[in-house]
């Protein structure tokens, strides 16, 4: 398997997973943290990981980001509209502030996840290799270091919203 149908691979399982979990799910369960912590509710967790792939994809592929053609900054009440935010670095009042359409959630995690299929089907794995600009530091990122950083905040927040999936509303969802 080449380097750029193994990223699809892990991402396309992943999106499959977190999908499922949000079967389950109303809206009002996509803003609950458990109690004990401040942590990130399961619609902010879906939306940061699309915003950062789709952030990330588009730039590698020089094309515009699905948040941007699918209009998607109307869907999700109080996001930011800026194509440069993707929740990095939010504060708590900032994460609860939006609004996470359990609906706009699911379309645009479809929406990510056909954006890879394109940019990822354009690269070889000799390109994951090559240099580019980072898309949000003032440095050169390999094209597969920028991946692997993608996909490894992509797996965190799919296992963080699977658990929260079964904190809301019980074991055996799976």
């Amino acid at each position: 398997m080449e380097s750029p149908a193994f990223v699809l691979n892990v991402l396309t399982r992943n999106v499959q997973q977190v999908q499922k979990a949000l079967e389950g799910m109303k809206d009002a369960d996509l803003r609950i943290t458990p109690d004990a912590v401040k942590a990130n509710p399961a619609g902010w967790l879906v939306w940061h990981q699309s915003r950062f792939a789709d952030l990330v994809l588009s730039h590698i592929g020089g094309k515009a980001q699905a948040w941007a053609e699918g209009q998607w900054a109307g869907k999700f009440p109080g996001a930011p509209s800026d194509l440069k935010k993707t929740g990095l670095g939010d504060t708590m009042e900032q994460v609860m502030a939006m609004s996470f359409p359990k609906a706009a959630l699911s379309g645009y995690l479809n929406a990510v996840l056909e954006k890879a299929k394109s940019v990822l089907s354009g690269l070889a794995s000799a390109d994951f290799g090559r240099e580019i600009q980072h898309p949000l530091r003032a440095e050169k990122i390999k094209i597969g270091d920028l991946l692997a950083a993608m996909t490894t905040d992509f797996i965190q927040h799919s296992g963080q919203v699977c658990y929260l999936r079964g904190y809301v509303t019980g074991p055996g969802w799976r």
